[in-house]
């Protein structure tokens, strides 16, 4: 952006260039060029420059990686800065030969001298003073040219300019000296890195320091009406999610909870000035959306280019159809100031009452042109601009009262702004003009307030509370139109909006701007730090506004200053010292004299405006003037110190005498022909101002110390006191705040501004009520808008003990002087009555899944419980519960935010920036989560919210669910117990069964062996018996018949053996040891070997199958046979030996034995073999000792079986 091309040649002794500005310059935007051409300076240069500007800072503490200031370049190469350089932390000035763009490394820099440095230096040692927010700093760069070589510069860090200054006399630690190549075709203004910018304001270039000072001991003349002040803005800004920059968006609204909503081409995005959220439009519409409204139930609605009408709420989409509107007409939608949303298609009009959309029926009279704006002014009639200039008004019950013409506009010309006044004062504006529509005798005429000049527009009006209101255009400039008493004006207050798409203003005044790839915000600074001419710690006394645009203000140690330009300068007052410590009152009467205290006296300044001309003493040089005030035949009245009363009438001073005395007087002031008298110490009197010997104590009001007086609209009036804030209506004190049942808190000051709102400054904090009762003006408790105190305390005044001061000026502005701290307040832009602050939870996640909630959550006052409520159910199985909030309608960034989830956790916690918290494996119960916003700055509001939450149990997880499976568990291990032990004895049955059916058959066998085949053997040999005692036959035929007998007993034998075995009767080891002793002792009888027999006295009483007894006796039998053919034994002895597990046959003879083969096939006979192999089926062993002459000795080894495998190997 390019101010200024060319000037003229330099002029001795006068201001070569200014600009008032304000110009914003912060990254991301061109460098605004000043200065170009004329004023350009080479290396032949020899005069000298004074450079002039006042900055104020956005941040709060600058990145040390930021860099802005105001730049000298010549060519491409940048020569010097002055502002913040690279790497720096405070104010400085950089050297820069080379690119004019900042490069990674950081330029040579130097830190600039302050008379009020910071605590801690820099390392080196060096003093710096650090940018910060809201505190303007002016600098002086003087310039001396040196002809081919470096130039000495010297730059005054906020040097005093006021009257009397000069460049001699300012303070060395303002001052800072160097050498460098200040030659410059260019001056500029740039910011890199991440800063929110500087305001730049009041630049001139000047030949001489004087031409910055202002003129002292001069008459100036007062202006005809009072400055105009432009607003200052905190502007923060977003970058929008990545969309399309050649579709840009469309529309802005805000819902009533506070979210800020923009449509576009790409889509639907929520705002909560934290974070974009999408939210997803139903699928059936496929064309951009166009508009957005929102209607006073919280409804959001936009209009689609096909003309689809959508309404979204915390139902969901909802889709409307008028079959009613003119096909291909393009609706246009919006919503008044009162919330009531409208509707117009071509010449129709409807209106939503929340349930359905009503028509506005319009008598055949009506116009039938197409409609362009619709609109409702205060008292919520409806007015409709047709594109034809005409004008219909209705009541809210569509009756048609009026139909007035309208302001003379091309036919297809957009109506951008239309407010009415309470005083029926139409404003129109479109984008080149601005009309003003009077209203006279149910008629309205209009006229043209304003036009825009070419390449300008009007993007929007904002109202003004005592003032017309201000169009803001394109360039960033505010458009104030003309009034009869001011000149039309523009103020620059913006960056340039050119590449704004559409500008939304909130009801408190903030400005939202879209831009093609930025959300901008805009918003009215509405308190205003002074600058302290001194860094003393006294405490400021007084301020009074002696002219329009120009205040005086008291400070003890310091002197008197005077405030014309945003910032004090120093006045030097004949008869009184520069730094008197007694300067304590700043009083204005109607004459327009000035009246102040001092150790000199009181002083009376006839004119204020030329200090030295008029100064009367009026004495009192032994005591100390706290209070003056004047009376309407005016008398004038001062209180002292000393706890004196003086009335000065007709040029003679008079003491009054009265009950107050000595405490020392605060506060008068006269109101309703009484003069009310404040002190510190005795409280409240009241003075009858037709007999000033009547006074009378104040007993009703309870506080000893009253601090201020104000009187109300009517017969009331105001007292800050030391017990809070009181308020006197028909003869009767009522506490105004603190409320009741709460500990009193000291109220120092209270005043009115031009709204008829009342403020007071207190122990607190500043605090305001939205408005005043309509009759009297007076209050009752509350709600009080609080804005807390967050530094120290400042010193009070040792004899007021009076901290804080609050004046109201000719322009509506409060003065608040806290301390030595001074600060500007614009109670139009004060957000007195914004939205509340409020903690909103959108989404709820469980396991990554979101969840549909009811309406809730509830918002509750901090601590206390909500009211029932239905639980959000997160289901069963929450491994993960995500819950993301918002906080809206705040009016700072410096939040404190906790969280705690009653049931799980008793403690809070702080929750991070990204605005989300996240729980793991929660169990089955119910739980509240509670989240807790507090502004730690500004009106310091808390808010809170309360949500109900129930996790569902999992089956397993029920309450019920454990005894179940442990009965459960209980029956079924029973059961399964008895059905096993019911097999188990089934199969034990069924066993014993067959046992038993098997031992009947072995038995019936034996009987049938026994009495059959045994019965026939014995009669064979009976028979062979007696045919061989027969005499007849040969001898051969007794040999045969001896031999049949022989064989028949052998079988008879086998027989038996046979018998023994199958009979079950056997199957014990007794019956075997029994058996085996007998079949020895009949095996060798008759034979020359001698049989012994050993066994054990008891016998485990333990089962043998048939087959076990079967193959041992077979075994045994062997090894007699054995001994009897082989060994030549005279002795063969049996043995059994028995443990718990096995059980041990002996066979021992004392034969000649024999040496025992190698194991193997074939090395063995067969007897030994056989032994071998039937131990082995028998899972045991056969072992072998022998050697010759010593005989040998068989052991067979065998495992005893028990019950079970025996009956089942059995079976």
């Amino acid at each position: 952006m390019w101010l200024a091309l060319s000037w003229p040649a330099s002029v001795p002794g006068t201001v070569l260039w200014s600009l008032s500005g304000p110009i914003l310059a912060r990254p991301g935007q061109p460098e605004t060029v000043l200065v170009a051409g004329g004023l350009a300076r080479d290396d032949n240069a020899s005069d000298t420059l004074y450079l002039r500007f006042t900055v104020t800072p956005l941040d709060d503490a600058p990145n040390p990686e930021d860099e802005l200031g105001l730049q000298l370049h010549h060519g491409q190469n940048l020569r010097l800065g002055v502002g913040k350089a690279r790497g720096a932390v405070g104010y400085s000035v950089y050297l820069a030969p080379g690119p004019a763009r900042p490069e990674a490394v950081p330029r040579p820099f130097r830190d600039l001298n302050s008379a009020r440095p910071e605590p801690e230096p820099r390392p080196a040692g060096i003093p710096f003073e650090m940018p910060r927010r809201g505190q303007p700093r002016t600098l002086v760069l003087k310039i001396q040219f040196v002809p081919g070589g470096d130039d000495l510069l010297t730059v005054w860090l906020n040097p005093d300019l006021g009257p009397g200054a000069n460049e001699v006399h300012q303070p060395e630690t303002l001052r800072t000296e160097f050498y460098a190549d200040a030659s410059f075709d260019r001056i500029l203004l740039a910011a890199y890195g991440t800063t929110t910018g500087w305001w730049f304001s009041e630049l001139a270039i000047a030949t001489t320091f004087a031409d910055f000072v202002e003129p002292s001991s001069v008459a100036v003349k007062p202006s005809p009406s009072p400055p105009l002040h432009a607003p200052a803005f905190d502007i923060q800004s977003w970058p929008l999610p990545k969309t399309d920059p050649t579709r840009a968006s469309r529309s802005l609204a805000i819902t009533p909870e506070g979210y800020l909503w923009i449509a576009g081409p790409d889509g639907l995005l929520r705002f909560d000035k934290h974070q974009f959220h999408s939210v997803p439009v139903p699928a059936a519409t496929s064309t951009p959306l166009r508009q957005l409204a929102a209607d006073r139930t919280g409804s959001l609605w936009t209009v689609t280019d096909r003309g689809d009408i959508l309404q979204l709420n915390h139902h969901g989409w909802t889709t409307h159809h008028l079959p009613e509107a003119p096909p291909g007409s393009a609706p246009l939608l919006t919503a008044d100031g009162q919330g009531q949303l409208w509707l117009a298609c071509s010449n129709r009009l409807w209106q939503w009452d929340g349930r359905q959309w009503t028509q506005f029926t319009s008598p055949a009279t009506t116009n039938t042109s197409a409609i362009s704006a619709v609109v409702t002014d205060p008292q919520g009639r409806v007015w409709i601009l047709h594109r034809d200039r005409q004008i219909e008004q209705y009541t809210n019950n569509r009756t048609r009262l009026h139909l007035l013409p309208g302001p003379d506009l091309p036919p297809d010309a957009t109506v951008t702004a239309w407010i009415i006044r309470p005083d029926q004062t139409h404003w129109l504006a479109t984008p080149e003009q601005l009309w003003r529509g009077t209203a006279r005798n149910e008629n309205l005429s209009w006229e043209l307030a304003a036009s825009i000049g070419p390449g300008e527009r009007i993007l929007a009006v904002v109202p003004m509370p005592d003032q017309p209101p201000m169009a803001i255009l394109n360039t960033g400039e505010w458009l104030l139109p003309a009034t009869p008493s001011n000149p039309p004006a523009r103020l620059r207050i913006l960056p340039n909006l050119d590449g704004v798409t559409h500008l939304l203003v909130d009801t408190d005044g903030t400005l939202w701007a879209i831009q093609p790839d930025t959300l901008l915000q805009f918003r009215p600074r509405w308190r205003q730090t002074c600058p302290p001419a001194d860094p003393s710690p006294a405490p400021v006394t007084g301020v009074v506004e002696v002219a329009p645009g120009t205040f005086w203000i008291a400070q003890p140690g310091v002197g008197l200053l005077r405030w014309t330009r945003e910032r004090p300068a120093r006045l030097n007052v004949a008869g009184m010292p520069p730094r008197d410590p007694l300067l304590s009152l700043l009083a204005v009467t109607r004459d327009g004299s000035c009246w102040l205290g001092t150790s000199a006296g009181l002083l009376r300044f006839k004119d204020p405006l030329a200090v030295a001309d008029e100064c009367q003493n009026l004495g009192f040089t032994s005591q100390v003037v706290r209070a003056l005030t004047e009376t309407g035949d005016d008398t004038l009245w001062i209180g002292t110190a000393e706890g004196e009363l003086w009335r000065l009438t007709r040029g003679h001073w008079q003491q009054v005498t009265g009950p107050w005395h000595p405490a020392p007087i605060t506060t008068l002031c006269p109101h309703n022909e009484q003069l009310w008298i404040g002190t510190a110490g005795r409280g409240l009197f009241r003075l009858d101002l037709q007999n000033p010997s009547l006074s009378v104590a104040e007993t009703a009001l309870p506080a000893t110390h009253v601090f201020a007086l104000y009187p109300a609209q009517g017969p009331g009036l105001w007292a800050a006191t030391d017990k809070g804030l009181w308020c006197r209506d028909n003869s009767r004190w009522t506490r105004l705040y603190p409320g009741p049942g709460q500990a009193p808190q000291p109220v120092w000051a209270v005043v009115q501004d031009n709204q008829g709102r009342l403020w007071w400054a207190g122990a607190e904090g500043l605090a305001c009520i939205p408005s005043p009762a309509p009759d009297t003006g007076l209050h009752t408790n509350g709600p009080w808008r609080i804005w807390p105190w967050h530094d120290p305390q400042p010193t009070p005044n040792p004899a007021t003990a009076r901290p804080v001061l609050l004046e109201r000026d000719s322009e509506g502005r409060l003065w608040l002087a806290r301390g030595n701290h001074l600060e500007i307040l614009h109670p139009d832009f004060a957000p007195v009555q914004s939205r509340p602050l409020r903690v909103i939870i959108h989404t709820v996640r469980v396991n990554d899944r979101p969840i549909t909630r009811p309406p809730g959550p509830l918002p509750v006052e901090p601590d206390a419980q909500p009211a029932t409520a239905t639980p959000l159910d997160l289901g069963a199985g929450a491994r993960s519960v995500d819950l993301e909030f918002a906080i809206l309608n705040t009016e700072t960034d410096d939040l404190r935010i906790s969280y705690r989830l009653e049931g799980l956790e008793d403690e809070w916690h702080t929750a991070g920036p990204a605005r989300r918290v996240t729980y793991g494996h929660l169990r089955p119960g119910q739980y509240q989560f509670r989240i807790r916003a507090r502004e730690a700055s500004g009106p310091a509001r808390t808010a809170e919210t309360v949500l109900p939450l129930r996790v569902r149990p999992r089956l397993w997880q029920q309450p019920w669910f454990t005894p179940t499976v442990i009965l459960a568990t209980l029956l079924a291990g029973g059961a399964f117990a008895q059905t096993r032990e019911r097999r188990r004895a089934r199969r034990r049955l069924e066993t014993l069964q067959r046992e038993h059916a098997l031992e009947r058959e072995r038995a019936r066998i034996a009987r049938d062996l026994h009495d059959e085949m045994g019965g026939k053997l014995c009669r064979i040999s009976f028979l062979t018996e007696h045919l061989r005692r027969q005499p007849r036959g040969t001898e051969p035929d007794r040999h045969l018949l001896t031999d049949i007998g022989e064989t028949a007993r052998e079988l008879l034998r086998a027989l038996d053996e046979i018998v023994w075995a199958v009979n079950p009767a056997n199957d014990t080891l007794e019956h075997l040891a029994a058996y085996l002793s007998q079949h020895a002792q009949d095996f060798f009888q008759g034979t020359s070997i001698e049989c012994r027999v050993d066994l054990p006295e008891t016998l485990p009483g333990i089962p043998l199958p048939g087959h076990i007894r079967h193959h041992l006796f077979l075994a045994v039998h062997e090894a007699f046979t054995n001994a009897l053919k082989h060994s030549g034994a005279s002795r063969v002895e049996l043995r059994l030996e028995c443990t718990p597990e096995t059980m041990t046959w002996i066979v021992r003879d004392n034969g000649h034995g024999f040496e025992p083969a190698p194991a193997g096939p074939g090395r063995t006979g067969c007897g030994l073999q056989n032994l071998h192999t039937r131990m082995a089926e028998l899972g045991g062993s056969c072992t072998v000792s022998s050697h010759p002459g010593q005989g040998t000795e068989i052991r067979l080894r065998l495992p005893l079986p028990d019950v079970h495998s025996t009956s089942n190997h059995t079976s």
